[in-house]
């Protein structure tokens, strides 16, 4: 392996945008390279020239059908690379280094000696044939390096290390350390129940191209299963991470950037480098802390081009996605399921976290008392300064029985929450705190515990074409099905359809502005039988009603 960066060609298109800009002529130039590549011409420059010609850049929406058919269709390329860059590596068996596989003997000399003929060769393939692995030392992985786990093989922790896996070159800057890596197969078991120890797996920082896939990582304690710290293009595709213990709030895959040693307490240098180019996708969460994410920030510092997709996180005690100070970042196509709390996207002491693309995630049963929320998006204010989460989209997403808001924004400014479905929320359908220049529409609110959209000191944002079904299930006074309330100035309150629901679940008014808020217009909504006091009620200043409400 001459130098060259890998890709995995599936994983890389199972990439949501990638599959956006995929089209004929790039599909025959790969199959043409491939032909060339398996005849064995200008092998290292037909790789280089295979990984750029399926580069990507995030330009679409939805293309639901594009996605599926890149999948398939190239499932088949990925196979074929996967054998053209076996060929090409050197073959190294931990047997052959005189691992045991006993699950008794510390094998981590062994197949540390393995990785360390991968490094001396420029790079290899080490393979873990079946068997269970004990080891008592942390193994270091070097660039160029495959480390292919068989599907029976584990390798479990059998001494109080901090790691199990990680990059071997340290104390460098920016992303000039290990490249060119992949940990596939078989699984990690980091043994807590008999040595509850605080350890993070697999553990990779100050590098660029590394894979994680199609392996599984359990009983950890206190830290995570994997951590990328100052990664450029990093994935974690098709893997498991099951089990944690501890006392803290921990993210079984996080992302964080090079801060002090108390983030990553390996090696530095830390140079606030932060992550970049980083694919979460297609794994399963369960019995874990938080899923995904990050818990540590540096102001004016991102973490960027984060994707986020076709993930299943159930049976969290936190967060399912917790992001620190993203920008650009895409959420999509995931499942939460049981979880303390879908997701919350939040920024540190900056204006420019944000550019967030949440769509087409299904949540049921988010249930934390203090949290409960099914989307979060959470900017803040402190010492006079106001610290907004900008241009996030929020589309397509079914909210089912969360403990509290099923979406809540608190000072954020032109976001677009559009043509989502939200049943039977713990509190607000939708909930907005603090927000501008925003757009609420064409939403399906219904069954809920109070209002159905509240807006509360928040200016100059449309809510339009939203449906409100039911509402103020808690039974309270003065709950409407839409509520415009708390210095709440210049919004477009449109074509909206309010209604009671026939069972019970009875909002008083259908809408309602109140006495603290200015020049709204409230026109064109269908109000019809939408409260049990009236339709509207309207206790505003200047609001504009003009061209009437059906009531």
């Amino acid at each position: 392996m001459s130098g060259f960066k890998k890709i995995e060609v599936k994983d890389s298109l199972v990439d949501w945008s990638e599959k956006f800009n995929h089209n004929t002529d790039e599909s025959t130039d790969l199959k043409r390279r491939m032909d060339i590549l398996e005849t064995g011409e200008t092998v290292d420059n037909e790789l280089i020239a295979l990984r750029d010609s399926t580069a990507f850049s995030f330009t679409g929406t939805t293309a639901d059908e594009r996605v599926e058919n890149a999948e398939g269709e190239l499932l088949a390329d990925r196979e074929r690379i996967d054998r053209l860059e076996s060929r090409l590596l050197p073959m190294i068996n931990v047997k052959d280094k005189g691992a045991v596989g006993d699950g008794v003997t510390d094998d981590s000399p062994a197949i540390q000696a393995a990785l360390d003929e991968a490094r001396e060769q420029g790079g290899g393939e080490v393979q873990v044939p079946p068997g269970t692995y004990a080891i008592r030392a942390t193994l270091l992985i070097y660039s160029r390096t495959r480390l292919r786990l068989s599907p029976a093989a584990k390798i479990v922790r059998d001494a109080e290390l901090g790691n199990m896996l990680r990059s071997g070159i340290g104390n460098i800057d920016g992303y000039q350390g290990v490249h060119d890596v992949e940990v596939t197969g078989g699984e990690w078991d980091s043994n807590a129940r008999r040595f509850p120890s605080p350890v993070t797996s697999l553990s990779f920082g100050h590098c660029e191209y590394i894979t994680i896939r199609d392996t599984k990582v359990t009983d950890v304690y206190h830290h995570h299963c994997v951590e990328l710290n100052a990664v450029r293009h990093g994935k974690v595709v098709h893997c498991i991470f099951d089990g944690y213990s501890g006392t803290r709030y921990s993210e079984a895959v996080q992302i964080d950037l090079m801060k002090s040693a108390s983030q990553y307490p390996a090696y530095g240098n830390y140079d606030n480098t932060p992550c970049d180019d980083i694919l979460i996708a297609y794994n399963t969460f369960t019995r874990w802390s938080r899923g995904f994410g990050s818990h540590s920030a540096t102001t004016n510092i991102y973490h960027t081009n984060v994707r986020v997709i076709g993930n299943h996180f159930k049976e969290l005690t936190g967060q399912g996605i917790r992001g620190y100070n993203y920008r650009d970042c895409t959420v999509v196509g995931n499942t939460f399921e049981n979880c303390r709390m879908g997701i919350e996207m939040r920024n540190a002491e900056t204006t420019a976290a944000g550019h967030y693309t949440i769509a087409h995630n299904t949540f049921r049963r988010m249930n934390g008392e203090d949290l409960g929320f099914g989307i979060w998006l959470n900017g803040f204010s402190e010492g006079g300064k106001t610290y907004w989460i900008t241009d996030a989209v929020i589309t397509g997403n079914v909210i089912e029985e969360t403990n509290n808001d099923g979406i809540y924004l608190d000072y954020c400014t032109r976001v677009q929450v559009i043509g989502n479905v939200i049943r039977r929320a713990g509190d607000q359908g939708i909930s907005v705190y603090r927000i501008e220049y925003s757009t609420l529409a064409q939403n399906r609110v219904e069954d809920v515990w109070e209002y159905g959209i509240a807006v509360n000191e928040s200016s100059d944002n449309h809510v339009i074409g939203n449906f409100c079904r039911g509402g103020n299930r808690k039974g309270d006074d003065e709950i409407p099905g839409i509520g415009i309330h708390s210095g709440s100035d210049r919004n477009h309150v449109q074509g909206n359809l309010c209604r009671m629901d026939a069972t019970g679940s009875r909002p008083d008014y259908g809408i309602r502005i109140t006495n603290t808020c200015n020049d709204n217009l409230v026109t064109n909504n269908d109000l019809y039988r939408s409260g049990t006091v009236s339709s509207l009620r309207d206790t505003g200043n200047g609001t504009v009603t003009t061209a009437g409400n059906r009531e």
